[in-house]
């Protein structure tokens, strides 16, 4: 673990000791389609209508650009996630109930995009790359039976996804307007005491702005 900070950090030191060129700042929400059920869903079983129920949340991102030549550029960001997550609702003989989790993460991607002009100096640009995940904090489990909200601890360390997308890029004064579509797939569940829960896969939406320099 140590190992893998120490690369993160020495990886960011050098890219950011050069002239960063690029320089920019996104939020959007983020929507889990595509994410399962691990361990903890195979409790639920016989005669039990059940519904998967995907919580909306949000995404904050920072992040730089550094081109390679006229089209191919490195972007590492830093991307906080709120509200990873799934819920389930369960209905039984007329009654019915629902649970969902939650939880928030810090994800740090390394990206290799590809820069394309489209027209009036509106450019293209489809990434791809991979990301550690770092699950902040406690998962949130809420039920509607009783109406309580509990916090349990979370089992798992980082967390190896892969990510790809497109960035409409819309040049504005000295820098630009971003419209980022992005799906995320993490290569492993989150766990809570030991135990598999769900798989995240998500799409994010956001939008923001650069700065050049």
């Amino acid at each position: 673990m140590k190992k893998v900070y120490v690369i993160i950090f020495t990886l960011f030191t050098v890219i950011w000791s050069g002239s960063a060129l690029t320089f920019g700042i996104r939020g959007g929400v983020s929507y889990g389609l595509g994410t399962s059920w691990s361990d903890f869903g195979a409790n639920f079983s016989g005669n039990f209508s059940v519904r998967d129920d995907i919580p909306i949340g949000g995404n904050i991102a920072v992040y730089s650009a550094f081109p390679v030549n006229g089209f191919l550029f490195f972007q590492p960001e830093f991307s906080f996630m709120i509200n990873n997550g799934m819920g389930v609702s369960i209905k039984e003989s007329g009654l019915s109930t629902s649970m969902q989790l939650k939880y928030s993460s810090l994800d740090i991607p390394i990206l290799v995009g590809f820069s394309f002009h489209s027209f009036n100096k509106m450019r293209l640009c489809f990434l791809g790359g991979l990301y550690l995940s770092f699950p902040l904090g406690e998962m949130e489990v809420s039920t509607s039976s009783d109406g309580k909200t509990e916090r349990v601890a979370i089992s798992s360390g980082l967390i190896w996804g892969v990510t790809g997308g497109i960035s409409s890029v819309i040049p504005f004064k000295t820098g630009a307007f971003i419209v980022d579509l992005r799906y995320l797939s993490d290569f492993r569940s989150i766990e809570v005491a030991y135990i598999s829960m769900f798989t995240r896969r998500t799409f994010v939406l956001s939008v923001g702005y650069e700065f050049r320099f």
